[in-house]
């Protein structure tokens, strides 16, 4: 397989991972992992430094992770429920996006 292909299946597998976790979680637990409205996230985030990369949705938990990236490196990962409850669930830095190769090139 690609590099590209498995960094998108270990990608995919975290943020499946986190959706049952979090549909997991008592309302109490999540507030601790910085949860307000979507807009309120967005705004306090600095999404102008930053370019949405991945995007997906869980249609079992109804929940969309994203992951957000700036030039730098720096990254963060959020997860947005169904009523629009938004949570900073990870962030770092070293975001290396790899681009997929072309159809009918080994990757």
């Amino acid at each position: 397989m690609t590099r590209f292909l498995w960094l998108t299946i270990a990608i995919w597998a975290a943020a499946a991972g986190l959706a049952l976790i979090l549909a997991a979680m008592p309302a109490a637990a999540q507030g601790q992992l910085q949860c307000a409205a979507r807009t309120t996230v967005m705004a306090s985030m600095g999404l102008y430094e930053k370019t949405m990369r991945v995007s997906g949705f869980d249609s079992n938990t109804a929940h969309v992770v994203q992951i957000y990236a700036s030039t730098s490196g720096a990254w963060t990962l959020v997860i947005t429920n169904a009523v629009g409850m938004t949570c900073l669930v990870a962030s770092g830095t070293g975001f290396e996006a790899v681009p997929a190769p072309l159809p009918g090139q080994p990757g």
